[in-house]
């Protein structure tokens, strides 16, 4: 027989979690370009621009990122009151049983 469990605590701190691994890469991101700026004057070629296009791409990424977390924190909270209205209604029928 298959088990399923809905983890509560996981379910409601996932968003979270995921929403500070997410601003953790945007520091990270900061942080790189921090250290390259101080030594991006010395870049020969189009290494700087191409610099410039790829950090520009990761900052609209990470901003992508946020937009999804927040659409997704709205469905798992959604998912997280089911699983919680079902599990009720599971106990009420069990309650009644006794």
């Amino acid at each position: 027989m298959s088990t399923f469990a809905a983890k509560y605590g996981g379910m409601d701190t996932a968003g979270i979690d995921l929403r500070q691994a997410t601003e953790e890469v945007a520091r990270s991101i900061e942080e790189l370009d921090g250290k390259v700026k101080a030594i991006k004057s010395e870049w020969v070629g189009d290494a700087a621009e191409q610099y410039e296009i790829a950090i520009a791409n990761w900052r609209k990424n990470v901003d992508d990122m946020r937009v999804l977390l927040t659409s997704a924190q709205v469905s798992l909270d959604d998912i997280v009151e089911r699983y919680r209205r079902g599990d009720l209604g599971e106990a009420k029928v069990w309650n009644a049983k006794k």
